[in-house]
């Protein structure tokens, strides 16, 4: 339980902390982290205008799941994946969830 605590206090840290960030070359365009504790879902979203064009979108979808972290989605830089290794968290606790089975090297149950 102190694990799950510790993981979600790092994530929420980390998220609020790019949350709070726009991008210069769209101003316009705000950040807002979604979390569910209960559930374990983080997600970081940005909306907005960048001139004409709406913006909605999913930056980061993060899932706390049978004691590992699932990456469900990540189009930052630098990448959750990297900034979860450089805060002692193990590589084998992070699942690539956009990363199909096969290419994880995950056994897939035959039919």
């Amino acid at each position: 339980m102190a694990k799950i605590i510790n993981i979600q206090q790092l994530l929420l840290s980390e998220l609020n902390m790019r949350a709070s960030r726009r991008a210069a070359n769209m101003p316009m365009v705000k950040r807002q982290l979604i979390v569910n504790k209960e559930a374990n879902h983080f997600v970081l979203m940005a909306f907005g205008w960048a001139q004409s064009r709406y913006v909605h979108q999913c930056l980061i979808h993060l899932e706390l799941k049978d004691n590992k972290i699932w990456i469900h989605e990540d189009l930052t830089d630098p990448g959750i994946f990297d900034v979860l290794l450089e805060n002692g968290v193990p590589a084998r606790d992070i699942v690539l969830g956009y990363v199909s089975e096969i290419e994880r090297g995950e056994q897939v149950g035959v039919i």
